[in-house]
């Protein structure tokens, strides 16, 4: 159980990265 809630949390921190990074991306498509 904790193995799988570790595994929940990965994907999570995985996901606010890709929306981090996606939302970076935009602004520098903006400012371009």
């Amino acid at each position: 159980m904790r193995g799988k809630k570790f595994q929940d949390a990965r994907v999570r921190e995985d996901a606010l990265e890709r929306d981090f990074l996606e939302s970076q991306n935009e602004k520098v498509g903006l400012r371009s």
